[in-house]
């Protein structure tokens, strides 16, 4: 009676081990599973994350560059802002003077910028001409401008395509100083004053 019972401990012990076997293995698997779409999710999900940021990358260089085009527009407009309000001041005058203005915008590298532009009829060569005496030089029609540049190369080209323009054709034009500014830290700049003369007698009304 002893070995019978025995037996039958045996044989439940025996499916009782098999049955937390089974368990077990079912818990393993479901574990796996989990952690395969766990990782799955989190594959998914970095992708998109991955994807997202690469767009708001190349979002943000279209814009950065597209600021970069308004910048460089914008200091165009900046440099050219003395003759667009000399022009508007100018609209009703003599063709030569808005002529003149045209010359000189088209003469202005992009790298300069013009911080005044004043019109003239008294205006003076600063050269005396060979044979002249004191008092004979009339007085002329011409531009005071005055602006800033980075180098001298800079303010030397503005003089030179002014002296190239259709309104200036007489090389009546003078550059009256240059003056440093900055170096170091911070960046040098020129300043200069340009006077422009024009042939003709005249001013804008």
């Amino acid at each position: 009676m002893l070995n019978v019972n025995l037996i039958a401990e045996r044989e439940r012990a025996r499916r009782i081990g098999e049955a937390a076997g089974r368990l077990a293995f079912f818990v393993a698997v479901a574990a796996f599973i989990a952690a395969i779409v766990s990782f799955t999710w989190q594959q998914s999900r970095i992708r998109a994350l991955r994807i997202g940021i690469a767009a708001a990358q190349s979002t943000v260089s279209k814009l950065e560059q597209q600021k970069n085009e308004i910048d460089v527009v914008q200091r165009q407009v900046d440099s050219k802002r003395p003759l667009v309000e000399l022009l508007r001041s100018a609209r009703d005058s003599e063709a030569k003077w808005c002529q003149a203005l045209a010359d000189i915008s088209q003469a202005l590298p992009e790298a300069v910028k013009l911080s005044s532009a004043r019109s003239s009829k008294s205006l003076r060569p600063t050269i005396t001409q060979e044979g002249s005496k004191p008092g004979q030089q009339t007085d002329r029609e011409g531009f005071t401008l005055v602006g800033q540049a980075g180098t001298g190369n800079l303010v030397a080209q503005f003089y030179a395509n002014l002296q190239n323009t259709t309104s200036f054709k007489t090389k009546e034009v003078y550059l009256k100083y240059t003056r440093r500014r900055g170096g170091g830290p911070v960046p040098e700049t020129i300043d200069f004053e340009i006077l422009a003369l024009m042939p003709g007698k005249g001013v804008p009304k």
